[in-house]
């Protein structure tokens, strides 16, 4: 009993070189867009980082500021507005 597979295309027939060319192109410009993705998503990372720290350093700046205005504001007592004279006096 013989088979006829003249329907099916021979292993390797042009066509199925075709598509492999195809697959290995498409396989080499995923792994270049993955390797882009890697490094923007490196460069993300680190930007983030530093953020971080930046607001960090401006979180206690603040607080800092916060605290020395409470001092001041905690030294004085408030002027009796009746004897205070204006600065222009």
């Amino acid at each position: 009993m013989s088979r006829d597979f003249s329907d099916q295309p021979a292993a390797d027939t042009p066509s199925t070189d075709n598509r492999l060319q195809q697959t290995e192109a498409r396989l080499r410009e995923l792994e270049y867009l993955y390797t882009h993705l890697q490094q923007d998503c490196e460069t993300l990372n680190s930007t983030i980082v530093l953020q971080n720290r930046q607001i960090e350093t401006l979180r206690l700046a603040v607080q800092h500021l916060e605290d020395r205005l409470l001092e001041q504001t905690d030294d004085r007592t408030a002027p009796d507005p009746h004897t205070e004279l204006p600065p222009h006096y």
